[in-house]
Parts: structure tokens; sequence; C-alpha cells
């Protein structure tokens, strides 16, 4: 029998130094949650534990602090950042369901030693998990300690022979050594000149304390005798402190910290409000959910054009088709699942649908066929069998049942089916992106898990042992478990959707669009190829010039890279004082040194050395390698659901982060061109959130800028200065352009002060100005606050929910963070509603009369197309209205339109 006792917060100390800074799409900071998490679920998997139990420091003074009142007090108050995932570590551990135990006056140290002396008496072995020296004093034949290496993945495990090998001293030894040399960590100052060396030989030689003293005289050198003699008192009163206290009375029944309690579904949940999908997946894969009854039935296979008569007339029947469709190699494979209007009514519930099952040949294809959002939609072991004529009859009977038809990922399943030559009408249901809609926050929408949690099922896996490319069964079984499952969890998504009013943005909006992105994913975008590698070339020699000069600067050479020799460089030789400490020395981190960069004219070279370097390897060296060899364009995936706020996001090459007004920006956008004969032109909406921000809180000077033809930065400007509008200085306007901004982010007197580079106290008051000239907009953000909390949630202009859960926590700062979310997400996720809406609008109402335009690229509120030269003025004329009519706004949208032969160099048309 084993117990595992957790150290908490010393692992969550750990794991917050060692893990780079990471953040939910709410911006809660995550990297010590997703450490301390990493620890616990390898400990779960390696150990299987009996028992397990987290232990806390219980808050306010322990009794060390009473007797020994410099105890801990140097130590600065932690990080907001560090005590925020301190709170969201004990949720995940309530979600888990393991018992947390603290003790009042005692530290965790004092019940970890408790526990394992409790769990000794029972026959248990302990295993403490700690970074702390100070338990090694608890080591013995069934307690031992484990702690991480120089990496968070290595570990020492400390058995009784491990210790004295280590200190060469036993575990009883331990509370002397650190009395006699000092805990600076504690602030416990030891005897004046012993280190650690010295106070091993001296207990090697007398054993403890008690022998120390006791044979004094025969203690050398002299003053080291009289140091020892003068500090007598101070050194066993160090060693009080030292000493733990495993006679602590926890009153805990270790039965109630077994690991078979722990609560897996609850895990699920917590670790999906923090977006931690890998974890997620990783738990999901393990024998606790392989319990689950797998989705079977009897499936029918459609080999004959003669049988598709059966087939018609069986879903002629029926109010609900589901269509699952696989890419492989050498086939396409479909399912096609009907479902009696009697099952719909209750939701599948113990009903075994009817399969029937198509096999389809694959149509060569001029272009290629990218990786859909979902990566390859279902992973096959093996081809099923193609058959000629098929696809003609499949196509003409997905033509007639398109209104009863529900899919998972639209976008993925019109790819696959395209190269089979056929062509998907937009369904009626998605179910990806009825989940999306439904829970926004989520990272990952598969459909094994929405089996999971709606259904109580697993699908249907190949038998084990089965070979894939002999057994045909098994493919098939497998895709006909994922129709089946499509076809039950549809009217329970569809009931989701409709009572949280989102029917309507699903099948206007969000299904149309997916067939938009399937095909500017087949679009592409052309690039110069040889344009970006002189690019590359050119940012080389800038890197490497940058490199010299921080390099003179420093007065040696040194790898500008290597976080440890820029440590050393700047902060031991340069002598900067540091910002923010980590566990190996003040941060280089790009927020710590924008904080020094007035210090030293290094530091702004360090930092536009990291933005070369990063230009490089991420656009200049990296995109031509993404140009398909097939078509000499790139084609980016568009992730229609990997936001929380409703906007896309592209990956495999990420193309909307590309800078968009800096000089090497434009550099970097030249090489994205049109194909010859052809100009690029790019929509881009005017300032869209700060209009949506006005059309909301009915602001009357927000109302009144945008109405007219002025600059909305120059009259807030004019507004919070108190000057006219010749009076405004650039750094007058680049302040009121931050404000403008920032409001929308619910940016507080810190964030604008360092954006501003101006004091906490002169950003507060440019806050405070801006709230009293712009009221209606103060209002306007309160009272979505106010109305985030009572509903939950926050709500775009076309209905677009996004829950916020912790706008009422009892957490100061996990609610600011849900606060300033739920300020945003309004604004941001209408201005992601208002170009979706436009994108729609246009391909069904501008580029079926232009032949030859292509929409290629949206990057947040700009669309690109790549069109015929002649076509360009009446084409911009027609774009520019249907983006300026998308949403109809108390004030007027504007939509900037250019064109040119590369995205970096364009001029304006109307």
């Amino acid at each position: 029998m084993k117990l595992v006792a957790l150290d908490t917060l010393n692992l969550i100390h750990r794991a917050f130094h060692a893990i780079p800074s990471l953040s939910t799409s709410r911006g809660i900071p995550t990297n010590a949650v997703l450490g301390f998490l990493n620890i616990l679920l390898k400990l779960l998997e390696e150990e299987n534990p009996d028992y397990i139990v987290s232990a806390f420091d219980f808050p306010g003074p322990s009794f060390r602090h009473e007797s020994y009142a410099p105890y801990k007090a140097h130590r600065p108050p932690s990080l907001p950042e560090l005590s925020l995932q301190v709170s969201i570590v004990r949720e995940v551990l309530k979600g888990f369901g393991i018992r947390i135990v603290e003790m009042e006056g005692f530290e965790a140290d004092d019940v970890l030693a408790a526990l394992a002396r409790q769990a000794g008496k029972e026959g248990i072995e302990s295993l403490v998990v700690s970074n702390d020296r100070d338990l090694l004093q608890i080591v013995d034949d069934k307690v031992h300690v484990l702690s991480s290496g120089r990496r968070l993945d290595e570990t020492i495990l400390y058995t009784r022979q491990e210790v004295e090998k280590r200190l060469g001293l036993t575990p009883e030894q331990v509370p002397d050594l650190k009395s006699l040399m000092g805990d600076p960590s504690d602030n416990i100052p030891g005897i004046s000149g012993i280190g650690e060396k010295t106070a091993v030989r001296l207990l090697q030689a007398f054993g403890s304390l008690e022998g120390i003293y006791s044979r004094l005289e025969e203690v050398n050198p002299i003053n080291l005798r009289e140091t020892l003699a003068q500090q007598k008192d101070s050194v066993f009163r160090a060693r009080d402190l030292v000493r733990l206290r495993p006679d602590l009375d926890l009153q805990l029944p270790l039965q109630e910290c077994e690991s078979s309690l722990i609560d897996w579904p609850g895990a699920m949940e917590v670790l999906r409000k923090y977006e931690f999908q890998r974890l997620m997946e990783r738990i999901g894969s393990q024998e606790k959910f392989d319990d689950l009854p797998p989705l079977s039935g009897e499936h029918t296979v459609i080999s004959e054009p003669a049988d598709m008569n059966w087939l018609r007339q069986r879903l002629s029947q029926t109010s609900l088709i589901s269509l699952v469709a696989a890419d492989e190699t050498e086939g396409v494979s479909l399912a096609i699942c009907p479902c009696s209007s009697e099952v719909l009514a209750a939701a599948g519930a113990g009903a075994d649908e009817e399969v029937a099952m198509l096999s389809l040949a694959r149509v060569e294809r001029t272009h290629p066929h990218p990786p859909s959002s979902q990566g390859s939609l279902f992973e096959l072991s093996s081809a099923l069998s193609s058959s000629g004529g098929m696809a003609e009859l499949a196509q003409r009977l997905l033509e007639e049942a398109s209104d009863r038809l529900t899919v998972h990922d639209a976008k993925a399943v019109s790819q696959v089916l395209d190269s089979a030559g056929m062509t998907l009408l937009p369904p009626s249901f998605d179910t990806f992106l009825a989940s999306y809609l439904l829970e926004p926050g989520r990272q990952a929408y598969p459909l094994a898990e929405l089996c999971r949690r709606l259904l109580g099922h697993d699908l249907a896996k190949p038998a084990e042992g089965a070979e894939p490319e002999g057994d045909r069964q098994a493919p098939q079984t497998f895709l006909a478990s994922q129709a089946r499952c499509l076809a039950r969890i549809t009217p329970i998504l569809r009931q989701q959707v409709e009572e949280n009013g989102l029917l309507g943005l699903l099948q206007k909006l969000e299904i149309p669009l997916s067939f938009i992105l399937a095909e500017m994913e087949l679009a592409g975008v052309k690039l110069d190829v040889a344009g970006l590698r002189l690019l590359s070339e050119r940012f080389e020699e800038k890197i490497s010039a940058l490199e010299a000069e921080i390099c003179r600067l420093a007065g040696r050479r040194f790898n500008v890279a290597s976080t440890k020799q820029l440590q050393q460089v700047l902060y031991s030789e340069l002598g900067l004082k540091g910002t923010k400490k980590t566990k190996t020395g003040f941060s280089t981190d790009l927020e710590a040194l924008e904080r020094i960069a007035n210090r030293h004219p290094i530091v702004p070279l360090i930092l536009e050395h990291r933005t070369f370097s990063k230009l490089k390897s991420t656009y200049a060296d990296a995109l031509p390698q993404a140009v398909n060899p097939a078509t000499g364009r790139v084609h980016t995936t568009f992730n229609q659901a990997g936001t929380a706020t409703g906007r896309l996001s592209s990956s495999n090459p990420n193309l909307q982060n590309i800078p968009a007004r800096t000089e090497v920006g434009t550099e970097i956008r030249r090489c994205f061109i049109a194909e010859e004969g052809n100009l690029l032109l790019s929509a881009d909406y005017s300032q869209i959130e700060l209009r949506l921000l006005a059309h909301l809180s009915q602001e009357p000077l927000l109302l009144k800028f945008f109405s007219g033809d002025g600059d909305v930065h120059t009259e807030t400007a004019c507004t919070i200065f108190n000057v006219a509008v010749a009076g405004v200085t650039p750094e007058m306007r680049r302040q009121a352009k931050t404000v403008n901004f920032g409001i929308i982010y619910g940016i507080g007197a810190r964030a604008l002060a360092a954006q501003l580079k101006i004091p906490e106290e002169q950003a507060q008051a440019l806050i405070n100005d801006y709230f009293r000239k712009f009221s209606r907009v103060r209002e306007y953000l309160e009272a979505t606050k106010d109305e985030v909390r009572k509903l939950g949630y926050a709500v775009t202009v076309l209905g677009r929910k996004r829950t916020f859960p912790d706008i009422s926590s009892p957490d100061r700062q996990v609610r600011a963070y849900a606060e300033r979310a739920a300020i945003n997400s309004p604004l941001q996720g209408s201005a992601a509603d208002v170009i979706k809406l436009a994108m729609v609008n246009m391909k069904r109402q501008v580029l079926p009369n232009f032949p030859g335009a292509r929409m290629i690229l949206q990057v947040h509120d700009e669309l690109l197309f790549e069109l015929p030269a002649g076509q360009v003025r009446v084409f911009a004329r027609e774009v520019q209205m249907a983006m300026e009519s998308a949403y109809p706004l108390c004030i007027p949208l504007k939509a900037d339109v250019k064109a040119g032969k590369n995205w970096g160099e364009m001029a304006a048309l109307v």
C-alpha cells in the first residue's frame, strides 16, 4: 500500500518558474497549473498510489512566526499571477476530488510529516513529493521523498541511503545541519561562518548538536569553537524552527484519500474550463474510460448502383440523416445513417440505427486537398473498395436530402467529398459548429468526446490484434459507429442550440461560412519565394550586425539567444536592476526587457535582435517551406472554432500574425503576390470595434466623431486634453489612440502606463479624464459587467454567447480577468460576427458576378481577394458596399479598399 503526499505550494512555485508564461483564451495565467498537473498525472500513472493527498500551508502565521518574528519576514509578496494560480490549483484538486489537508498554526511540511507517520502506523509506505530539503528529515524505511532535478521532468528519489550518499548525514541529522548552516530561504541565520561543508564535518564527527556542545573543547579551530559557544542559544532555537511536527493530530481517515475516489469526469470538466486539451486527451485515453460500452450496431454496405434505389426509399422516410466522411490514401468512404422520426424524438436513446455505407473512388484533382481544421477527419486503418458510378448517384441523394442532413465539421466533410468528385450542399445541422457555439472556450470538439459526454458510450474501435489491411470490417464498423453517434447527438445538441437562441447563427452564418473557408483553403495564396529568400538574407545580415553591436556594448562576445548568458551580461556585468525574478535569476523575457529598455542602450538592441530573429524564422524561412509544390501557393488552414470570441484563426502556416503597420511587416507582405494578369485587393474595416463601442454605448461624442470625416483619435485627444485640433501633438494623438483601444480591453492604469511609458499616476489620470468626458462609455462598460454577472454570459450583436463563470469569483484577480474579458467580448465578438456576415454576403451577392475573383485570406478585420486586373475597379465598389452594409449600425461602417500586385504595396481605389 502506498500514499502519495504532495507539498502543493512547493510544486506550484517550481512549476511557475520552470514553465514559460501560458494563459487561457480568457487571459488567465496557467503555466504553474499546467506544470503541477503534469506532475500530478505522472505520479498517478507511474506510482499508482492507493492514497493521495495534497498538503497546503494554513493561511496566516504559524507557530514558527510566533516564536521567531523574523521567520520568512524577508520574503516579498507573491506575484499576482502566481497567487491566482494557487487558487486555481485548489479548484483543480477539488475537481479531481483529491483531499486537501492544512492545519491552523502549522505549515505543509508539518502536515506531510504527520501524514507519513500516520500512514506508517497503518503499514502504508509514503512518497512525499517536494523540493524542500527540510523534508529529508522524515525519510526512513517507509517514507521516501521525491524531488525535481534541474529540469522539471527530472526526479531524485531520496531513500535513507540516498540522503546519506548526497548529504553525508542521516535523515535524523538534517535539522541539526540546517540549524548550523542556516536557511536563507526561511530567514534562519545559522552560525556565523559555518557553511554546509563545515556543518557536515562537525556532525560527522560529533553526531548532533548535543554531541558538539558536550565536547566543544574538541572543536577546532579555536575561533569556530568560540563562535559556537557564543551562539548556542541561537542554534538550538533554529533547530526548533527547522524540526517538523509529525505528532499533529490531523483527524484524517486515510480512507477519505483513496485514489479510487478520484472524480475523473469532474477532472475533465475543470481541465476543460482551463483549456488543457492535451491533458484531457491524456486522461481520456487511459483505462478509466475504457469501460464505456461501444456504440455499435448493424450496417449495410451499398456497393452496387442498383442498391441505391433501396437506400433512397429508406432515406425518404426519415427526418434526419447523419453523414460522416473519411479521406484515405486510396479512396473515400461515406457513411449515411437514417433514423426514424420516433428515434429523433427520443434522442436516439436505446435505438439501433440502420447504417448504410457507400464506397466511393477518389477523383484526381489539380488542386491540393489541404488539412482541415480537424486534420484528417477520421483516421481509418485501411481503405474501402471503390465502385464506379456511385458518386453520381450519391450526389443526387445528398442534394435531395440536404435539408435533413447533419454533419460533424462541414468544412472537413466538404473537402473529403470534393476529392471524391462530389459537392456537399449546406447541411441543416453541424454538431462540430454547434458544440463550438455552445462552449466557445474549449480548444477542440472531437466526436469521440461528444459521444462519451452526451451518450455515455465510446465509439466502436477495430478489434485488438486485427490486421488493418486485411480486416475490411474494422474500418467499416468504426465509420458506422461515428455515423450512429452523429445521429444520436444531433437532436440533443439541436435542442441546446435552440434553447440558447443560437440556431439562426449556426444555420445562417457559421455553416455557410464553413464552405467559404473550405474554398479559401483550396485557393491558397501565391508567394514570391525568391523575394522571401532575399529577405531572409537581409534579416540575417541585420541580426549579425545587431549581435556585433550588442557584444561591443557588453564588452565581450556571448550568445545573445542564451538566457543564462544574457542574465550574466545584463544583471551581473552591466549591473542593471532586474524587475522580475525567476528561479534562475532575473527574467529576460519581453516584458522584463521592455521595463528596463531606457536604462542601457544594449537593451533596445536585444529587443530588436529578437524581433528580426522571430521574423526570419517564422516568415522569411518558414513560408517558402509551406508552399505546395503542386500549386506554387500556400494553403493555410482556417480554424473556425479556434477562439472564444468568434474570431477566425489560421495555422499551418499562421498568416494572421504578420505585422501590418511596421516596415519589416510591409516587406513580408510584399512577398504575397498575385498570379500573372491578376491583382490582389484588400478590404479592411476601419476602427470597427470603436464604431461598435459607439453604437452599443450610444456615447454622443463618439457618435459625433464617427458621423463626420474627422479622425477619431485626434478628436479624442482634443476632448481629453482640452485643446483645439490644431493644438493636438503627435504624442497627444498617440496617447488618445492607446486609450481608445485600451478601453475596449478594460485596460488599467498599470498596463496603460507600460504601453505609453509614462508614470502610473499619469496613466490613471488619462483614464479618469476619458471616462469623465465619455461618461456613456463608462456606463456601458459597467452595465456590461453587471449583465454578465446576472446572466453568466456576454452576447454579440448576432447573439453569439460567451460564458464567464469566474466573473463572480471571490478571488479578486480571477474576477478581474473575467471582467476585462467580459467588457471586450461583445465588441471583439461583434466585430467577428460582422466580418463573417460580410464574407457570407460577398459569396452570395458579389463573387458570382465576377468570374475569376476569389476570396483568399481573412486576417481579423481585413479580407484579401485575387482577381483579374480588368475587374478591379468595379469589383472594389461592390466589395466596399457589401462590407459597409453587412450590419446596420447607427453610424456608418467604413471599409478601406486598396489593390496592387502584392499585399505590401497597394493603392486606394474608392
